[in-house]
């Protein structure tokens, strides 16, 4: 059974090993040079300016707004690579039943003395050990990779940069594994579960970061002063959900946005800034509050696709 599972995701793994090269030959030589160049300009003037690494670009250093320019595009690159756990539930879930029953060889292999929880048990587990490997290697690489962007932007809470930090990436990888085997033993065809996995996929990831996330905790709420405007203490690191001017009284002047104060004009009595924002030492409890959910999600699906394949034809 596990020479047969071989030879049928051999050339799936091959090409999913090459990606992974692929990927290793971009992210390693721009790594470093963005941690280079992070080291030698952004690091050394914040410490000479005492305020840590974590600086919004311009705040103190010249060299955040120089570093922040110089690797403007490989911010727009971070969007792209939370697509990766997406491709491997394409490639490694949605054909795993899908394209047995869709051929028909699947009433060849239940009918050779191994029974259908063997052979799901067996290629779930050869398939999902090799997956998680393969996550867990480009996960461990993105992190290393996008450190100095996340620190010169000073945030590494914010999306999308969330998305492919930490360990939340292994969690996708796992999920969209799951949710491809368990809408193949649905549909039965393979277009339709590619078709099918690619929107709930989205849906459910888009619901969650923008539904569940903001609220693993309650966030903290502060008054600024106007005069202080856009307090770096609050803004840098942290996570900004919401800030609005308001008046002693509680009505919204601004909705989004903050009010300074103007030279000529000064301070409005009793109007202040209103923050609603996460911190960023929160940034690991949320990774491991968003990994549970889509691995329970992952334990869900799988549990739905064993029984789901008793009742095969």
């Amino acid at each position: 059974m596990i020479w047969l599972t071989w030879r049928q995701h051999r050339r799936a793994a091959l090409f999913t090993l090459l990606g992974l090269a692929a990927l290793a030959a971009f992210l390693i030589p721009t790594g470093l040079s963005m941690h280079h160049a992070y080291d030698r300009d952004v690091a050394a003037c914040a410490r000479e300016a005492g305020t840590g690494v974590l600086l919004p670009p311009g705040m103190q250093c010249p060299a955040v707004a120089s570093f922040a320019a110089e690797y403007q595009a490989y911010v727009v690159i971070i969007a792209l690579f939370m697509a990766l756990p997406l491709l491997v539930g394409l490639f490694w879930g949605a054909p795993l039943v899908a394209a047995e029953v869709d051929q028909g060889t699947h009433r060849l292999a239940w009918t050779q003395g191994i029974s259908r929880t063997r052979w799901f048990a067996v290629k779930l587990s050869l398939v999902l050990g090799f997956t998680l490997v393969v996550g867990a290697a480009y996960a461990a690489l993105l992190n290393w990779w996008v450190e100095p962007v996340a620190r010169a932007y000073g945030e590494r809470f914010a999306f999308p940069a969330f998305d492919i930090a930490g360990v939340v990436p292994v969690a996708y990888t796992l999920f969209a594994v799951a949710l491809g085997l368990a809408i193949g033993t649905f549909w039965r065809r393979l277009q339709p579960t590619v078709a099918t996995l690619l929107v709930l996929y989205i849906a459910v990831h888009t619901a969650v970061v923008t539904l569940a996330r903001p609220n693993y905790r309650a966030p903290v709420t502060a008054d600024l002063p106007l005069a202080a405007g856009a307090d770096d203490n609050v803004t840098a690191g942290n996570w900004l959900l919401a800030d609005q001017a308001r008046t002693a009284d509680g009505r919204t002047l601004l909705h989004n946005g903050w009010m300074v104060c103007g030279t000529r004009t000064g301070c409005p009595d009793g109007v202040h800034n209103w923050v609603s924002y996460q911190p960023a030492d929160r940034f690991w409890p949320f990774q491991y509050v968003e990994a549970g959910i889509f691995v329970a999600l992952a334990a869900l699906l799988l549990w739905l696709a064993a029984g789901r394949l008793r009742r095969l034809a």
